[in-house]
């Protein structure tokens, strides 16, 4: 079932709760299931997956931003397959400001797939998640070889709900 949506938490919740979905929603999983599947597949041990519309939140260039990225990375627990580094929920944004961990285990309140950084595991559990056997043939174009398993085909709650999910408590990135 597809709506229209304005992208606020009332629109999220519904669409989890009522399982209704736009087309953007739905295209938006499978271009991130499709950017996980090429990274696995070129043999990346971990990829940064970043939507087109993110800006880092300090004046800094991207390059910089991702390099504090990738130095929090040690910081993460051990058992981590994605760190999500945005949350667009404000009133979580206020709440993690004043957690000391750089890294909470992540809620359903943690909107976003803005910005992520997925480990080799992780993108392993997703592809043997949503991949048929046939959906490898190179003749099948690739944003249509995924299975969407899920009971909701957000996002958020696909990818971060199949894996070891934390959250950032310092955010690096806007949207």
């Amino acid at each position: 079932i597809y709506r229209e949506i304005d992208g606020s938490p009332a629109c999220y919740q519904h669409a989890r709760k009522c399982h209704q979905f736009t087309h953007g929603e739905v295209a938006c999983t499978n271009s991130h299931l499709a950017a996980i599947h090429t990274a696995f597949h070129a043999g990346h041990d971990a990829a940064v997956i970043a939507e087109d519309d993110i800006v880092p939140l300090h004046p800094r260039s991207i390059q910089d931003t991702l390099a504090e990225a990738r130095a929090l990375i040690p910081l993460a627990p051990t058992n981590w397959e994605i760190l999500q580094l945005v949350t667009i929920n404000q009133a979580v944004v206020e709440q993690l400001s004043a957690v000391v961990d750089p890294f909470v285990q992540w809620r359903v309140d943690h909107y976003s797939t803005a910005a992520y950084v997925i480990n080799r595991a992780g993108m392993r559990k997703l592809m043997t998640l949503h991949e048929g056997d046939d959906m490898r043939q190179s003749m099948v174009p690739l944003e249509r070889r995924f299975l969407l398993r899920s009971s909701s085909l957000l996002a958020d709650d696909l990818l971060y709900r199949s894996v070891r999910t934390y959250t950032a408590t310092r955010m690096l990135f806007g949207i």
